[in-house]
């Protein structure tokens, strides 16, 4: 009873939260640390909590979904006091296999300790192993849209951005970009999957995400990325090299502008 009475209160300020209420009448019945197993991942709507390295996370929205996975717009919860801390962007995976499970979760690894640039986003967690219905990584929240968006309409862009031309802005952005491929470069990583769809324009930046199908240089492409903009070298499976990025970069933009 005094457990209900908490939840009880006039003022909804002072009602302890539905979380803690449970917690509680689960500790009292012996069942401290009972979970109700989670919905599967097509399922999951606003306001689902999800456990991930010894954090709750609420589902704010689902941003997207492909062929590998599924992005989810997320806030981090306080379990003691319900305060909301962060917004991240959380990563599930659907693999076909193990091992395109452990190569994903390979790529976000290679790439989590190098990503030192404005326009790189960053990845704050990766799972020790694949889980169904579990994040397999967190990374930060950019607001912002995809450059995709703005396919056929890059002019209008250019204005709302205020910038002296078309051409200028698509030579600041390529510039930016191509400094931040160089980081990964530099530590002998290729990004992968260089896209409008993972080029995201967050104010007057453009920031490269989506980590998926990171891999060192020379190594064989993993997968073809999106398809429509990569080299053919890289689509043939070949030992890829720097170039396939810029190649990809390159491809993006035309699309998007022309």
């Amino acid at each position: 009873i005094a457990v209900l009475q908490k939840g009880q209160m006039a003022h909804p300020g002072q009602r302890e939260p539905l979380p803690s209420l449970a917690a509680a009448l689960n500790e009292l019945a012996g069942e401290k640390n009972a979970q109700r197993p989670l919905p599967p991942v097509r399922f999951w709507s606003e306001g689902q909590r999800i456990s991930f390295h010894q954090r709750d996370y609420q589902i704010v929205y689902k941003l997207g979904e492909g062929g590998i996975g599924t992005t989810f717009k997320v806030v981090e919860i306080d379990r003691s006091t319900q305060e909301e801390l962060g917004i991240y962007v959380a990563k599930v995976i659907h693999p076909r296999d193990e091992n395109e499970s452990s190569r994903i979760l390979r790529a976000y690894r290679l790439a989590k300790s190098h990503l030192r640039h404005a326009s790189l986003s960053l990845i704050h967690e990766v799972a020790s192993e694949w889980q169904e219905n579990s994040f397999a990584a967190l990374m930060t929240w950019i607001s912002g849209v995809p450059l995709a968006d703005y396919t056929g309409v890059f002019a209008l862009l250019a204005e709302d951005q205020q910038a002296p031309s078309t051409e200028a802005l698509a030579l600041r952005w390529l510039t930016v970009v191509c400094t931040a491929l160089e980081v990964l470069h530099r530590n002998g990583l290729l990004h992968g999957d260089v896209s409008p769809r993972n080029l995201i324009v967050e104010g007057d930046s453009l920031v490269l995400t989506d980590y998926d199908f990171v891999h060192r240089i020379k190594e064989p492409a993993p997968g073809p990325g999106t398809l429509l903009y990569q080299s053919p070298s890289y689509q043939q499976g070949q030992p890829a090299g720097c170039s396939d990025d810029l190649y990809a970069l390159a491809a993006s933009f035309f699309h998007v502008a022309f």
